[in-house]
């Protein structure tokens, strides 16, 4: 049950993170007194799109995981694929938000971030599906 306190900690930090997200927008929103889309600003685009990103990734990556949880495989390999994810996250909405003459190499954080995310949903459908199989 070690690998269900590790989902439940996850989970509840993505969701914190999520809101974190979502406020961005709305502060961005009012801001720039957009109520639909980004009307052009490039800032409140971004925004959307981590936010939206988080949305729609998550909900698959988070399936698998607490499928994974109930399996009761090894709590290693469950915390790495937990840890992966959101360090995966993070590193997408930073690659994202930050602006090219901070960090030239911003795009380096995106593609890591699809890349452990990719990987992680890609390894829990695979040793779900090695579970339920063998």
């Amino acid at each position: 049950m070690e690998n269900l306190s590790t989902f439940a900690l996850m989970t509840a930090l993505l969701a914190l993170f999520f809101l974190g997200l979502g406020a961005n927008v709305v502060r961005l929103r009012i801001r720039y007194r957009v109520a639909l889309g980004s009307d052009g600003h490039e800032d409140l685009q971004r925004a959307i799109r981590v936010h939206g990103n988080l949305a729609e990734y998550a909900p698959f990556a988070m399936m698998l995981l607490l499928i994974l949880a109930f399996m009761d495989i090894n709590t290693i390999y469950y915390a790495l694929l937990c840890f992966a994810f959101c360090v995966g996250r993070v590193a997408h909405v930073y690659g994202i938000l930050i602006r090219e003459q901070i960090n030239p190499h911003y795009i380096r954080f995106r593609q890591l971030g699809l890349q452990l995310s990719f990987a992680v949903i890609g390894l829990s459908a695979l040793t779900v599906l090695f579970i339920v199989v063998a």
